[in-house]
């Protein structure tokens, strides 16, 4: 039986819920209002509300975003922010929006940061210390803050206009010296 434990600080006691029956393979889970919007490995986006036995299917990504590794984990990290879903990717090309009002999509490109699974395996043998897109994801007001594994770049998302600002920092791989 899966469950989701909530902790409530008001009160500071925890519940727990049943889990919805009819998703599987949980990859990004963040919560809005009251409800619960999940990814899963199989390209949907599920919301779900406490106490309910299954989640509602919102919608699938598009056939535009592509996984350029092998395995099935398309995003790490996701968060609400006016009405739009950030999905953040682990092996994915792009940073996805999804208007839960309109149900619309719409992606997010970085210049330079385009992949496949060629520029992963050349990167890797150049020093690449991870094949996962984006590490150290944290949401702060009204910015975004993330760190690139192909580039080594810290990016500033300025969520009020998709903005972003680029900071170079030297990030040594430790492992061979690069």
């Amino acid at each position: 039986k899966r469950i989701i434990l909530v902790f409530d600080f008001f009160t500071e006691r925890i519940k727990h819920y049943n889990f919805p029956s009819n998703v599987s393979e949980i990859q990004t889970l963040c919560q809005n209002e009251g409800k619960f919007w999940i990814t899963t490995e199989d390209k949907k986006i599920y919301i779900w509300e406490l106490g309910q036995a299954k989640a509602y299917e919102a919608a699938i990504f598009p056939d535009s975003v592509e996984l350029f590794y092998h395995e099935k984990i398309w995003f790490a990290k996701s968060f609400i922010d006016k009405n739009i879903l950030w999905l953040f990717p682990t092996f994915t090309d792009t940073i996805l929006k999804y208007n839960i009002l309109t149900n619309e999509f719409e992606t997010l490109e970085i210049e330079g940061e385009q992949e496949s699974a060629a520029t992963l395996k050349e990167d890797f043998s150049n020093g690449r210390c991870m094949a996962a897109k984006y590490s150290i994801v944290q949401k702060y007001d009204n910015k975004v803050f993330f760190l690139s594994s192909k580039t080594r770049i810290f990016y500033e998302l300025n969520l009020e206009d998709n903005l972003i600002c680029r900071h170079i920092l030297k990030v040594n791989n430790i492992y061979n010296n690069q």
